[in-house]
Protein backbone atom coordinates (compact mmCIF):
# COMPACT_ATOMS: atom_id res chain seq x y z
CA UNK A 1 0.00 0.00 0.00
CA UNK A 2 1.33 3.16 -0.97
CA UNK A 3 0.90 5.92 1.83
CA UNK A 4 -0.02 10.22 1.94
CA UNK A 5 3.54 10.93 1.23
CA UNK A 6 3.77 9.68 -2.51
CA UNK A 7 0.92 11.54 -3.10
CA UNK A 8 3.01 14.66 -2.36
CA UNK A 9 -0.33 16.55 -1.29
CA UNK A 10 0.61 20.73 -0.86
CA UNK A 11 0.25 22.25 2.30
CA UNK A 12 0.41 18.99 4.26
CA UNK A 13 1.03 18.96 7.70
CA UNK A 14 1.76 15.48 9.54
CA UNK A 15 -0.29 16.84 12.92
CA UNK A 16 -3.23 16.05 10.66
CA UNK A 17 -2.44 12.16 10.40
CA UNK A 18 -0.95 12.37 14.12
CA UNK A 19 -4.59 13.16 15.23
CA UNK A 20 -6.27 11.10 12.61
CA UNK A 21 -4.51 8.05 13.94
CA UNK A 22 -5.29 8.60 17.61
CA UNK A 23 -9.03 8.49 16.74
CA UNK A 24 -8.53 4.92 15.32
CA UNK A 25 -7.80 6.28 11.26
CA UNK A 26 -5.50 4.63 9.49
CA UNK A 27 -3.56 5.51 5.98
CA UNK A 28 -5.66 4.24 2.94
CA UNK A 29 -3.86 6.21 0.62
CA UNK A 30 -3.07 4.66 -2.64
CA UNK A 31 -1.10 5.45 -5.78
CA UNK A 32 -3.63 5.90 -8.22
CA UNK A 33 -5.62 8.21 -5.37
CA UNK A 34 -5.70 11.89 -6.05
CA UNK A 35 -5.62 12.81 -2.68
CA UNK A 36 -5.05 11.04 0.38
CA UNK A 37 -7.14 9.03 2.48
CA UNK A 38 -7.35 7.98 6.03
CA UNK A 39 -10.32 5.40 6.76
CA UNK A 40 -11.45 4.23 10.15
CA UNK A 41 -12.36 0.18 9.77
CA UNK A 42 -14.60 0.07 12.76
CA UNK A 43 -16.80 3.12 11.79
CA UNK A 44 -16.30 2.26 8.09
CA UNK A 45 -15.36 6.37 7.79
CA UNK A 46 -12.95 7.51 5.28
CA UNK A 47 -11.34 10.76 5.44
CA UNK A 48 -10.37 12.28 2.11
CA UNK A 49 -7.75 15.56 2.16
CA UNK A 50 -7.89 16.82 -1.09
CA UNK A 51 -5.04 20.16 -1.77
CA UNK A 52 -4.85 23.00 0.07
CA UNK A 53 -5.41 25.08 -2.99
CA UNK A 54 -8.48 25.03 -4.21
CA UNK A 55 -7.64 25.62 -8.34
CA UNK A 56 -5.86 22.24 -7.49
CA UNK A 57 -8.52 20.08 -6.19
CA UNK A 58 -9.69 17.09 -8.55
CA UNK A 59 -13.36 18.26 -8.46
CA UNK A 60 -14.21 22.30 -8.44
CA UNK A 61 -16.26 23.36 -5.93
CA UNK A 62 -14.73 20.25 -3.68
CA UNK A 63 -13.91 20.90 -0.19
CA UNK A 64 -10.64 20.11 0.94
CA UNK A 65 -11.51 17.58 4.19
CA UNK A 66 -14.42 15.72 3.46
CA UNK A 67 -15.39 12.50 5.56
CA UNK A 68 -17.37 9.51 4.15
CA UNK A 69 -19.56 7.05 5.27
CA UNK A 70 -18.35 3.16 3.77
CA UNK A 71 -19.25 0.23 3.09
CA UNK A 72 -16.86 -2.78 1.71
CA UNK A 73 -14.88 -0.09 0.27
CA UNK A 74 -17.36 1.96 -1.65
CA UNK A 75 -19.20 5.60 -1.16
CA UNK A 76 -22.37 5.53 0.97
CA UNK A 77 -23.14 8.70 2.38
CA UNK A 78 -21.52 12.14 2.51
CA UNK A 79 -21.03 12.88 6.47
CA UNK A 80 -19.64 16.00 6.39
CA UNK A 81 -17.37 18.43 4.42
CA UNK A 82 -14.91 21.60 4.67
CA UNK A 83 -12.19 23.74 4.18
CA UNK A 84 -11.97 23.87 7.95
CA UNK A 85 -9.51 21.17 9.46
CA UNK A 86 -10.86 22.08 13.29
CA UNK A 87 -14.71 21.77 11.87
CA UNK A 88 -14.04 18.23 10.64
CA UNK A 89 -12.31 17.17 13.73
CA UNK A 90 -15.21 18.68 15.95
CA UNK A 91 -17.15 16.50 13.59
CA UNK A 92 -15.08 13.22 13.85
CA UNK A 93 -15.04 13.68 17.64
CA UNK A 94 -18.88 14.27 17.90
CA UNK A 95 -19.72 11.11 15.82
CA UNK A 96 -17.04 9.10 17.93
CA UNK A 97 -18.62 9.93 20.86
CA UNK A 98 -22.05 8.82 19.75
CA UNK A 99 -20.31 5.13 20.32
CA UNK A 100 -23.19 3.64 17.61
Amino acid sequence: MDTWQNLDPKGWDESIQLWLEDRGFKDSSWHNDMCPSFIHEDREWRVWIDDSSPAEREVEGASRFELHQMNDDEFTANLGCTDDWRTLCAAIDGLLALKI
